[in-house]
């Protein structure tokens, strides 16, 4: 089970980024995550955490939807 960071500011809603594979995500996702740390969010990307374990990302991904409750996040990309 994946561990989420502490957030900085947990009264902050979450947003996560969805994306298509070749979409332009990258560029897409530096400009969030400059957008999340002036906002005081955290960072939370699942899918390169799954990678970083060796893990199958969509069911690392599927085991951990509880933490895109979590307030205070930046989630993505997917």
């Amino acid at each position: 089970m994946y561990e989420l960071p502490k957030a900085k500011n947990p009264d902050l809603r979450s947003f996560a980024f969805i994306t298509m594979h070749k979409a332009g995500s990258s560029i897409a996702d530096r400009i969030f995550r400059v957008y999340a740390k002036h906002a005081g969010l955290v960072p939370a990307n699942l899918a390169e955490r799954a990678k970083a374990l060796g893990a199958q990302e969509g069911e690392f991904c599927r085991d951990n939807a509880d933490k895109l409750c979590a307030n205070g996040y930046y989630f993505g990309p997917f």
